[in-house]
């Protein structure tokens, strides 16, 4: 989607957003909630400064320490609390991993295909507390832009 169909979607006008992340980031890239009090609010997105009506790089699910969202889930039903055991499952030996950098026994688990992909980030108990969607090299950012 571009931001004009989120903001179209959320009913939030997100010019400002792409105007302050092109002054924060040297008009590359910057990361916005969607929200917080509306509809998407546990959602973030990272984007690409093409403008407005320009592609967004990564569409992230992350709880933000609320409870009480319903989180969207991939097709196969997996989203925030999955367990690893499960995206495994689904994802089979096309699933790529590495060590969280930040959480002990975290890992990042990912599945690519024709430049983009979903990546999911796990606690230490192997449940899924994040989930990313979008285009590579972006989707792998470890802190938003970077």
């Amino acid at each position: 989607m571009t931001a004009t169909e989120i903001s179209t979607v959320t009913g939030v006008d997100y010019s400002a957003d792409i105007d302050e992340s092109r002054q924060a980031f040297g008009g590359s890239c910057g990361v916005w909630l969607l929200g917080p009090h509306q509809p998407l609010s546990s959602m973030s997105v990272l984007v690409a400064s093409e403008g407005l009506d320009g592609p967004m790089d990564v569409y992230m699910v992350d709880p933000f320490e609320r409870t009480d969202a319903a989180f969207p889930t991939t097709a196969e039903g997996l989203g925030v609390g999955s367990s690893k055991a499960d995206v495994e499952s689904v994802y089979g030996s096309d699933l790529q991993r590495e060590d969280s950098l930040y959480v002990p026994r975290g890992e990042r688990l990912w599945i690519e295909e024709a430049g983009a992909g979903i990546l999911f980030e796990t606690d230490g108990n192997g449940v899924v507390t994040s989930v990313r969607s979008g285009r590579l090299p972006q989707l792998r950012h470890a802190e938003g832009c970077a």
